[in-house]
């Protein structure tokens, strides 16, 4: 006897596609919540090396370029917004990291900016070069 439940009938399966961008976008939250804790908790200080001043700089740029890497490669669709929410959430790190006890800085959001438009750039470069398509 068959069962014709309609919970057994809404059997759904996920595409490749649809499975891409749920990792996709599911990295990119992860990432941004990382950039939050790291950047709103209590400053730890961090070894600069002599060679290296402003070693902090670097370390944002990596964490916004970090924040567009799945998305640069898997989900174009969300990239413009991406960057726009990204510049917005550089700019608030900024505005908020004084109530925390840390220093807000114009140079830590101009290398915000930097890295995303350097993974921008990067993403590009890389779809191209190995013509990465949409999943289908």
């Amino acid at each position: 006897m068959a069962n014709n439940s309609p919970l057994i009938r809404l059997e759904h399966r996920i595409t490749r596609l649809e499975a891409i961008l749920y990792l996709s976008r599911t990295a990119t939250a992860l990432i941004a919540l990382t950039i939050l804790a790291l950047t709103l908790l209590p400053a730890v200080t961090m070894p600069e090396p002599p060679w290296l001043t402003q070693v902090d700089k670097l370390y944002h740029t990596l964490a916004f370029a970090a924040l567009v890497i799945p998305a640069a490669l898997f989900d174009r669709g969300a990239v413009r917004w991406l960057v726009i929410g990204g510049l917005i959430l550089g700019g608030a790190i900024e505005v908020i990291q004084p109530s925390v006890g840390r220093d807000a800085d114009l140079m830590d959001f101009l290398a915000d900016a930097a890295g995303l438009l350097l993974e921008l750039a990067l993403g590009w470069f890389l779809r191209r070069t190995f013509a990465l398509q949409e999943p289908s």
